[in-house]
């Protein structure tokens, strides 16, 4: 099941968001070696993607599947066929696991100031944030993620040429 859900995944929702990434590369927006253009990609399109594969998985996991005679598995929509199996004719195999102990794990094993869950330096991501606010703060969409992206760096680009080069 979840090698069909990756493929699934990978011919439906994937070249789609390919093809809008490339474009920014086709056009001469986006070069991933300019380090400030790296940064700008990674405030505006990594969090708008993650949000576009949590639509994606919610609309899988509560959309009933075409029903197959040959399946042998419960039919129904899948995050209901998980939540209570036995209505489905099911068992439930699911191991429990409290959120008390979820929660003792991420403090042992989990510094959340880790830098490795900053998406760029903090007071960049803060001065984009402000920039962004100027803008409006406009919705990120597949028709506009460019332009936000390409306003955004311009403001920095515009802000950075008015700094010294270099204190001599």
């Amino acid at each position: 099941m979840p090698e069909i859900a990756w493929s699934q995944l990978r011919h439906r929702f994937t070249p789609g968001f390919e093809k809008l990434l490339e474009q920014g590369t086709d056009t001469g927006w986006f070069d991933p070696d300019n380090t400030l253009q790296l940064m700008v990609f990674h405030w505006v399109f990594i969090p708008w993607l993650q949000q576009e594969l949590n639509n994606y998985q919610a609309r899988v996991n509560n959309t009933q599947k075409h029903r197959d005679k040959n399946k042998v598995l419960p039919h129904g929509v899948p995050e209901l066929v998980h939540s209570s199996p036995e209505d489905y004719g099911a068992l439930n195999f699911k191991v429990m696991v409290s959120p008390e102990a979820m929660a003792q794990v991420r403090q042992v094993y989990i510094n959340p100031a880790h830098p490795v869950f900053d998406l760029l330096p903090p007071a960049l991501g803060i001065f984009i944030d402000e920039c962004y606010a100027y803008l409006g703060r406009p919705s990120v969409s597949r028709n506009l993620a460019w332009a936000i992206y390409c306003n955004l760096l311009g403001m920095l680009r515009q802000h950075f040429s008015h700094l010294p080069r270099s204190i001599s």
